[in-house]
């Protein structure tokens, strides 16, 4: 099974914040969906990869980060320092049928591996 991906330019915008949320769901709602996300970062090529078994969620505090979120990690920093605009994002939605296995967690060791995803 291909698990294709989505990718947003940054920031997120009236035009595409449609889009993102009927690929990751909203949060605080039922129906959570687990995959992968890859912050990119423009100039250097540098990415972040990352996991959660509801993206909404765990996308929702880069998006929107608390005092106490922002104490922890680079990519917090850079996003700071830099803004949304240094970054792409491309998410894996995984299929219902694999959601509730984790098989994210593979899909996200997978996608830290292999240098070119396409």
């Amino acid at each position: 099974m291909r698990i294709k991906s989505v990718s947003f330019a940054l920031p997120l915008n009236d035009q595409t914040y449609p889009a993102y949320y009927s690929l990751i769901g909203r949060p605080k709602t039922r129906g959570r969906r687990g995959g992968v996300y890859i912050f990119t970062h423009i100039a250097s090529g540098s990415k972040y990869v990352g996991s959660s078994n509801s993206l909404s969620r765990r996308l929702d505090q880069y998006f929107k980060p608390n005092l106490e979120f922002n104490k922890y990690g680079l990519l917090l920093t850079l996003l700071e320092k830099e803004g949304f605009v240094a970054f792409n994002l491309e998410i894996f939605v995984m299929p219902k049928e694999l959601s509730k296995y984790y098989y994210y967690l593979f899909l996200e060791q997978y996608c830290l591996l292999k240098k070119n995803l396409i």
